[in-house]
């Protein structure tokens, strides 16, 4: 009996390659739709993968990676603009591209990862495409079901591995919130459900907000976050309201 197909867009980024895992050891053959699709999964059994060369700017290489298959999986995401690269042309204008091509290819289903707090009329550059990129999923794929997980953390990546980065210097000024609160997820919480938005009942159409279960004010969690990377002082500038 052959394994269904799933595409996984953006496979090898911090959140991809925990889907691409958790969906193989769940049976589904897993295609690892990517700009560099040899990147290093590790845990990923070679038998239960392709590798497909994949950028969701380009109409012929989404189309391809998706010809055949059961399930796609858009875990592309764009952090930081740059010259030739907005945010407009991955989580808007390249995910409407997979989820019209999805249609096209005839997916039965499309999990469309967004982000928490995502809208369309936000004042951020970056969290108003992630809502304008939601809309134009579910103009064209209207069984998508939309996931917005909150800031992960885990091993190789996330806030962590961020905080990682600055954690060897003596002493690190962060701008940060005393409110909102604002609660972070594990990908361990995303392993154990990846493959039931793929399969799962009840799920189409649907929009999930995903947080995890500690929620802390951000002023007060970002220092804890540091000091968990390994940091040591760490000076703090508290900002009376946080803008969406």
């Amino acid at each position: 009996m052959n394994s269904p197909v799933v595409t996984v867009f953006g496979a090898t980024g911090f959140l991809g390659r925990v889907v691409a895992r958790e969906l193989a050891d769940d049976g589904w053959k897993v295609r690892i739709a990517a700009r560099n699709p040899d990147v290093l999964i590790p845990g990923l059994a070679m038998d239960r993968s392709v590798r497909l060369p994949t950028d969701i700017r380009d109409e012929r290489s989404v189309a391809a990676a998706l010809e055949g298959a059961s399930a796609a999986v858009n875990a592309v995401s764009l952090y930081k603009q740059q010259p030739g690269l907005r945010f407009r042309d991955i989580h808007v204008d390249g995910a409407a591209r997979v989820a019209r091509c999805a249609r096209e290819a005839g997916v039965d289903r499309l999990v469309h990862v967004s982000g928490i707090g995502a809208s369309s009329q936000s004042s951020s550059a970056y969290v108003r495409a992630r809502g304008q990129g939601e809309v134009s999923v579910q103009e064209v794929f209207e069984q998508a079901t939309i996931v917005r997980p909150s800031v992960l953390f885990g091993p190789g990546g996330g806030i962590l591995d961020s905080l990682q980065t600055v954690s060897r210097l003596p002493l690190v000024p962060m701008l940060v919130a005393a409110t909102p609160a604002c609660n972070r997820c594990s990908l361990t919480m995303w392993r154990r459900r990846s493959a039931h938005y793929c399969d799962g009942p009840n799920r189409r159409g649907r929009y999930t907000n995903w947080a995890g279960r500690i929620c802390l004010p951000t002023g007060s969690s970002l220092p804890k976050c540091y000091a968990a990377a390994g940091g040591g002082a760490c000076w703090c500038l508290y900002r009376s309201r946080c803008g969406g």
